[in-house]
């Protein structure tokens, strides 16, 4: 349950951006009830923050296997690599 919020909150924040987010909306988006996110959550800055670490997780997992998968065309990866950045 504690991984699904995570995700909902990510989703969420992308669709809003933190300086437009709030508890009460993130409720109404996700479904969800204030007391079911902190439950699991101590304060609004600790679902912000567990958000942002997975959504930042996410990123890094992508560069890495998009490293991984260009290792054997270092040319092509390096003209790439900062268009694959801007998508994030």
């Amino acid at each position: 349950m504690l991984q699904e919020i995570i995700i909902a909150t990510w989703k969420y924040l992308l669709n809003t951006g933190l300086s437009n987010a709030s508890i009460g909306d993130l409720c109404k988006a996700t479904k969800l009830a204030q007391s079911s996110l902190y439950y699991w959550f101590e304060n609004k800055d600790d679902i912000w923050i567990a958000a942002g670490k997975y959504g930042l997780s996410k990123v890094v997992d992508a560069l890495f296997t998009f490293t991984l998968n260009h290792t054997n065309e270092v040319r092509k990866y390096f003209d790439t690599l900062l268009s694959e950045v801007e998508k994030y």
